[in-house]
């Protein structure tokens, strides 16, 4: 069995290692690499939810269509598996991993409603933004 490896930043601020199938591992569903790989120095904070006005996880990642697909197929164990959080519903972009990761801590502190407001001010409908991303319809480069 053949598992690519990323590293992912755990909430202490260390890494670990996770595991996710390529087409060698015999694992389904496929995940072909290439179409997810990082290109430049981008970071996303991103809001995953299980229904609108749901449960809420706030994360940061250097590859956002990867990190949901991880979410969305439930290969991430935690708190997004335990509530079937999978909703792409909020994300945004930086040039700098500081930035990122001071914009997570920032919005994890932020009061529930504070948070609704924030996604409903440009996703009033709550629609699952994922598609939409995956598919390349929407260039992630230019969600500042």
């Amino acid at each position: 069995m053949t598992l690519r490896v990323s590293l992912l930043r755990r909430g202490d601020g260390g890494c670990v290692e996770r595991g996710f199938p390529t087409r060698s591992s015999g694992h389904l569903p496929f995940l072909d690499h290439r179409k997810f790989c990082h290109i430049g120095s981008m970071y996303y904070v991103y809001v995953l939810t299980n229904k609108p006005r749901g449960t809420l996880y706030v994360g940061v990642t250097n590859n956002l269509v990867r990190r949901v697909w991880e979410h969305r197929g439930r290969f991430v164990s935690g708190f997004t598996r335990k509530y079937h959080l999978s909703k792409l519903v909020h994300y945004e972009g930086f040039d700098e991993l500081v930035e990122a990761i001071q914009r997570e801590v920032r919005l994890k502190r932020w009061r529930r409603q504070w948070k609704i407001q924030l996604i409903e001010r440009e996703n009033p409908e709550w629609m699952d933004l994922y598609p939409g991303i995956a598919d390349g319809a929407v260039d992630v480069s230019s969600c500042y």
